[in-house]
């Protein structure tokens, strides 16, 4: 990928790091990444180099691992397939709040 664009993003070694592609394609750790792709990096660095070809909108996430597995679903993320259905049940009841608008 000829590189027009060159991003360091700073994560601290020992997180999860996720790169959520959501327009153009960009090149992590000399990977092509296209648009729509999500990209779960290993936790062994501080930095995440990103270059790009042309313009790309990246969402870059860190966070904690969790140690314990994870189950998703359309918008629900949780750890077991009953907890899904019973967030799915909670929605469809809308017993999850509302926002404040």
């Amino acid at each position: 990928m000829p590189e027009r664009r060159r991003s360091t993003e700073r994560a601290s070694a020992g997180r999860e790091v996720s790169l959520d592609v959501v327009r153009g394609a960009v090149g992590v750790a000399g990977t092509a990444a296209p648009a729509c792709a999500l990209v779960q990096l290993d936790d062994a660095g501080d930095t995440v180099a990103l270059a790009a070809a042309a313009d790309a909108l990246v969402l870059f996430g860190h966070a904690p691992p969790l140690y314990e597995p994870v189950v998703s679903h359309g918008p629900f993320l949780m750890t077991t397939r009953e907890e899904i259905a019973q967030a799915i049940e909670d929605f469809r009841d809308r017993r999850l709040g509302t926002l404040a608008g």
